[in-house]
């Protein structure tokens, strides 16, 4: 049997989803000054009988896929760059979706607990992916809110960054703006409203009392250098494959880059 012939009776017993955002001329880069996205009709059929576009971007434009470089100096994993990671073995794997939206709220946490109470088997060195339900705020949606979307969706603590490195998981991904919690990045301070909104919730004075600066982007810092990297800004058919146990896969373009945007795809046996 060949190799094409085998993949496809491979695929026969799978439902593929794509898990990815649509990158539109309306999208938004994660809003502490990267560049959004610009699309320009630079060749058009009327005078050349061919369509051209050009686009400038962001690499943290749409769904993205964070590689080690975006933040750390020294790792302890043997690639920096996003055309280093392999495909084979790391961004192709088992792993599970895991949908927390029934207590996911403005500016909330989550945590271990909630993530292992979600319904779905949670092993040892998966791929995982988290559904807030934020990505219903994407700008390719009818309830589209950028504040919303960027300031507002839960995230996780330092246990959480410490429990992760204790699973080994294989790479993370998030249908939200950031793997940290948006005041835990460059985000803190930017809105004073969101900041205070946030404290209010929570009960402090500052937001650097939950915070501080030295669990700065705790899920980028502590796990990029042990080569747990992260999706963000996952969407698309995502709430099809809730607290399901799949085939995870993240394309990224192959950019001598710290990220990339990617395509994510999600393979579930059918029948489960």
């Amino acid at each position: 049997m060949t190799q094409v012939r085998m993949a496809k009776r491979f695929l026969e017993d799978y439902d593929v989803y794509d898990l990815s955002q649509s990158i539109r001329h309306d999208s938004a880069a994660f809003p502490i000054g990267l560049q959004d996205l610009q699309v320009f009709h630079d060749v058009r059929r009327a005078k050349y009988n061919a369509n051209a576009d050009k686009i400038y971007m962001s690499c943290h434009v749409g769904t993205h896929l964070d590689g080690p470089w975006h933040f750390v100096r020294e790792w302890e994993c043997p690639w920096q760059y996003i055309d280093e990671i392999p495909l084979s073995g790391k961004l192709l794997g088992e792993g599970c979706v895991v949908d927390i939206s029934n207590m996911a709220e403005d500016y909330g946490f989550y945590g271990k607990e909630d993530i292992m109470n979600a319904g779905v088997e949670v092993r040892k060195g998966d791929i995982m992916f988290i559904n807030t339900g934020y990505h219903k705020y994407q700008e390719d949606q009818p309830e589209a809110d950028e504040i919303a979307y960027f300031f507002r969706h839960p995230g996780p603590k330092q246990e959480f960054a410490d429990w992760c490195i204790d699973m080994e998981f294989n790479y993370l991904g998030i249908d939200g703006g950031s793997q940290d919690h948006p005041h835990n990045t460059g985000l803190q301070k930017r809105l004073i409203r969101e900041d205070m909104a946030f404290c209010k919730k929570h009960g402090v004075n500052d937001v650097t009392e939950v915070y501080p600066r030295t669990n700065w982007q705790l899920m980028h810092q502590e796990l990029f250098r042990l080569g747990c990297v992260h999706i963000e800004n996952l969407g698309g058919q995502i709430d099809k494959v809730l607290n399901k146990r799949c085939l995870l896969a993240c394309f990224p373009l192959k950019l001598h880059a710290e990220s990339s945007p990617c395509r994510v795809v999600a393979l579930v046996k059918k029948g489960e």
